[in-house]
């Protein structure tokens, strides 16, 4: 199963091949096209390579680390906001927060990279996993558009940095370095 963002309508998608399948099988049945007809229309060709293209960029996209410098602070006060995430912010201390669907191997390699920075982290700092991938206005008001994203934020719910895809716990204590 992929899964996508599509960050001008900021609507998150689930695409499997099973899916693509059921959409192909759609398009033949009720266009009332066969087979053969269908594959020697150039119109066809092209909409279906477009589509391959995208899939594969959107794939690649998500496997890939990415570091977002852009500051940007967070409004505690959103109602739609998710409430364990809301509750580490009003702790007042410094944050890292990942948020991934809990089920594609780079959410799996963030969450185990963040459990094991747990066992050794400082005191003032809080670590907080959300995997509800299906809470779209969370998403929106922290401006996720790629699972996963981690955001170390600081005490005053200033994002200081975005890392968009897996790290290792070397890496994290770079960013945290660089950060604080």
């Amino acid at each position: 199963m992929r899964k996508f963002f599509i960050s001008k309508s900021n609507a998150y998608l689930k695409i499997s091949p099973i899916q693509i399948a059921l959409i192909f099988d759609f398009m033949l049945k009720n266009c009332k096209i066969n087979l053969s007809k269908y594959r020697e229309m150039k119109n066809f060709k092209r909409q279906l390579i477009a589509v391959l293209i995208f899939l594969s960029i959107s794939s690649l996209i998500g496997c890939q680390n990415a570091v977002n410098e852009k500051i940007e602070q967070i409004n505690i006060d959103a109602t739609s906001l998710a409430n364990p995430i809301r509750e580490a912010l009003l702790k007042n201390k410094k944050l890292i927060l990942s948020i991934g669907s809990g089920l594609c191997e780079n959410c799996k390699i963030v969450e185990e990279t963040l459990n094991e920075y747990k066992k050794e982290k400082p005191d003032d700092i809080e670590v907080l996993i959300f995997t509800d991938y299906t809470d779209i206005k969370t998403f929106q008001i922290l401006n996720i558009t790629i699972s996963p994203t981690t955001l170390l934020i600081d005490e005053n719910h200033v994002v200081k940095k975005r890392i968009i895809g897996p790290f290792s716990i070397d890496e994290l204590k770079k960013y945290l370095e660089e950060v604080w």
